[in-house]
């Protein structure tokens, strides 16, 4: 047996995505920079990963480029 009540009838609660980049919402042509001291362990290539991530899920395209101390990301469409 376990402990745990078995419950019917109660709705699942919306979930809240708190996305660590602001990649939604971007307008086209417009840009963000993430500076190096804001990457998780996962460094740049995980920051770009994420970003595309994100980007790919709302059903628009990135472009992220290296740049002195961090990495721009721009909408392209």
């Amino acid at each position: 047996m376990s402990n745990f009540a078995i419950e019917h009838g109660i709705p699942v609660m919306p979930g809240k995505r708190i996305s660590r980049y602001p990649v939604r919402d971007l307008l086209p042509h417009q840009s963000f920079f993430i500076p190096e001291d804001q990457f998780t362990d996962s460094g740049i290539e995980g920051a770009i990963g994420t970003c595309r991530s994100q980007a790919s899920t709302h059903g628009f395209k990135i472009a992220t480029r290296k740049v002195d101390g961090g990495v721009r990301v721009w909408r392209t469409a």
